[in-house]
């Protein structure tokens, strides 16, 4: 039986700490970095944790975490801000166990363009190049979107979001139109349907 924290580490050793969140409880700490915005990610506002009034946020534009603390500095985005801000007082009063949901792997296609190869070949009548696919850009594969379901829900939510929220000990969740809210001790967050 897999446990509710497994893999929570994965995701914050690969994190750089800021001195300011090791105030937090540890598991506080990763479950906030779990939502940070990849590295990759153009919007570098979201790199990291930041405060929204009286909560600590983390958010990849996806899935958005609050976590009640004073630390942090706030967003410089105020169209972040102000949404945050909303969904966060917006949020259900009641919320359900996390029981028996199925969460679906997910799907991987190799690249059809490198052929799985990361790369492709190029060549005139003088040489020949391996250049960077610039469809897979050298992943070599294709993630497929999964979706998870629920009963008398009309919206479907991301597979892979819904697996890091699976992750946090304790998880409850609500429904609120196209959003799925969770609660779990010392914080809460939401995840944005993409799929109807």
């Amino acid at each position: 039986d897999r446990s509710p924290s497994r893999g929570l580490g994965d995701v914050y050793k690969r994190q750089v700490m800021h001195d300011d969140y090791t105030q937090l409880p540890e598991l506080l700490q990763k479950i906030l970095f779990m939502f940070v915005a990849k590295p990759e990610d153009a919007r570098s506002h979201l790199h990291a944790p930041f405060r929204v009034d009286d909560n600590l946020c983390a958010t990849d534009g996806h899935v958005a975490i609050f976590v009640e603390s004073d630390l942090g500095e706030p967003n410089k985005v105020d169209n972040v801000t102000k949404v945050l801000r909303e969904k966060y007082a917006n949020r259900p009063k009641r919320y359900l166990p996390w029981e028996n949901i199925h969460i679906p792997e997910p799907e991987i296609t190799p690249c059809e363009e490198c052929e799985g190869q990361g790369a492709v070949e190029i060549s005139n009548d003088f040489n020949t190049y391996d250049v960077t696919c610039q469809t897979c850009h050298g992943q070599r594969s294709f993630e497929k979107p999964v979706w998870v379901e629920f009963p008398n829900v009309e919206y479907k939510f991301d597979a892979r979001a819904m697996a890091k929220i699976a992750k946090i000990p304790g998880v409850k969740i609500a429904f609120e139109g196209r959003e799925l809210h969770f609660r779990f001790e010392g914080g809460c967050g939401l995840l944005t349907s993409a799929a109807t």
